[in-house]
């Protein structure tokens, strides 16, 4: 449990610099482009890279006007919080940690983030409404201006990587549009991740569940013995859409090359349709939690924390997906640390609406065991870590 739980001493300080052929190593396992992004005191930086070939292009803005750069991320990202219906949500973030200070002797590198949103209602205002879709474009131009020309020699519909930091990563790159007004997402499959050594694990794991789950396929169906309509019918589609596509003359499109999806579902494919398959859910496979009881105040980052009451929105969130799911919704007393990591080696779907921290990697539960009345909750009995789950096999 110790490797497991270290909060003895300040874990926001840097570690090892992997190293340049690690990092490209990672690219060549992608199948697309990566952009990396990073927020600093002198402005933005870009970088795109791609498979078997590394760094294709490099960007950074002029230092000159690195305020005005800063300010512009600031608006939009406060246009977001104030008037996006995507964004309209209850807080379930808790209190940072409080930093040690550094010793003077310690590197400081000259591409030091800056938080430049930290105050940002006094230091940017809110734009006009009839601004607010030019400020959208000019995100747009911001972010992806400098790409255009190596983007438009991608292919439509190819796999693009962002690896945004600090507050760009609250940035929907997928819905930002051009000045085409199409958006990002409607060329490319984009997918945004922390870093690209998380990419590395899970496509580690990805892997390994693949293999695990084509070993398990039928015989008859890998063969291709099983008649095309009966493969149809046992992937879920209704009678009257497999007739639709016997009319049509659309059955002998379809490959016997089938795959699973993480919850054992059999999936066809055909190069003219999307065929018809009923996902399969239920208890068995998938957990849906959220919205965890404290009885009393917490014991968090060697301070007393008392969360500010139910959340209202996590509990209506995890009813409505449990019944997407086919499954019951955990809350409140039910929802504890130790019931979530003794159930999630057995799962494939898992859905999570609690209290938590993307900076430090941290999700929070019902505490277990209860605390007696009075009794300050300890970390280790609520507080879900990043390496106790990467213990677990999953």
């Amino acid at each position: 449990e110790q490797s497991a739980w270290n909060n003895s001493e300040d874990q926001s300080l840097p570690s090892a610099m992997p190293s340049l052929e690690k990092l490209y190593n990672i690219v060549d396992a992608t199948s697309g482009s990566v952009l990396y992004y990073s927020l600093v005191k002198t402005g933005l930086l870009v970088w795109m890279l791609k498979a078997k070939q590394g760094l294709v292009y490099f960007h950074a803005t002029n230092g000159a006007v690195s305020e005005a750069v800063h300010k512009q991320i600031c608006q939009f990202l406060l246009l977001l919080k104030n008037r996006s219906l995507l964004y309209e949500t209850e807080a379930r973030n808790i209190p940072k940690r409080l930093k040690k200070p550094m010793s003077d002797k310690l590197y400081k590198s000259p591409w030091t983030s800056h938080l430049s949103c930290k105050n940002s209602k006094a230091t940017c205002g809110l734009p006009e409404d009839g601004m607010e879709t030019e400020l959208w474009k000019q995100m747009y131009l911001l972010l992806l201006g400098p790409l255009n020309e190596l983007l438009d020699d991608v292919q439509e519909g190819s796999d693009i990587l962002i690896v945004p930091d600090q507050y760009l990563i609250q940035i929907p790159f997928a819905n930002l549009p051009d000045t085409k007004n199409k958006t990002l997402g409607e060329r490319f499959w984009v997918t945004l991740a922390p870093s690209l050594f998380a990419v590395e694990v899970v496509a580690n794991l990805t892997e390994d569940f693949k293999q695990k789950i084509e070993s398990r396929l039928p015989l008859d169906v890998k063969s291709g013995a099983v008649p095309t309509m009966t493969m149809l019918q046992h992937m879920g589609g209704s009678q009257q859409e497999l007739n639709g596509l016997q009319k049509v003359g659309l059955m002998d499109s379809v490959s016997h090359l089938v795959h699973c999806t993480s919850t054992n579902t059999l999936v066809a494919s055909s190069p003219y349709v999307i065929l018809p398959f009923k996902q399969v859910f239920g208890k068995s496979r998938s957990l849906v939690v959220g919205s965890p009881h404290f009885p009393s105040a917490l014991s968090l980052w060697g301070r007393v924390w008392k969360p500010w009451g139910p959340l209202i929105g996590a509990q209506k969130e995890v009813i409505k997906v449990a019944e997407y799911l086919q499954t019951e919704a955990i809350m409140g007393e039910q929802a504890t640390k130790k019931r979530v990591l003794s159930e999630l080696p057995q799962l494939t779907v898992v859905h999570i609406a609690t209290y938590g921290s993307w900076e430090e990697g941290v999700l929070l539960f019902t505490p277990h065991p209860p605390p007696a009345a009075g009794e300050l909750v300890d970390e280790r009995s609520y507080l879900l870590t990043i390496p106790e789950i990467l213990e677990l096999k999953l």
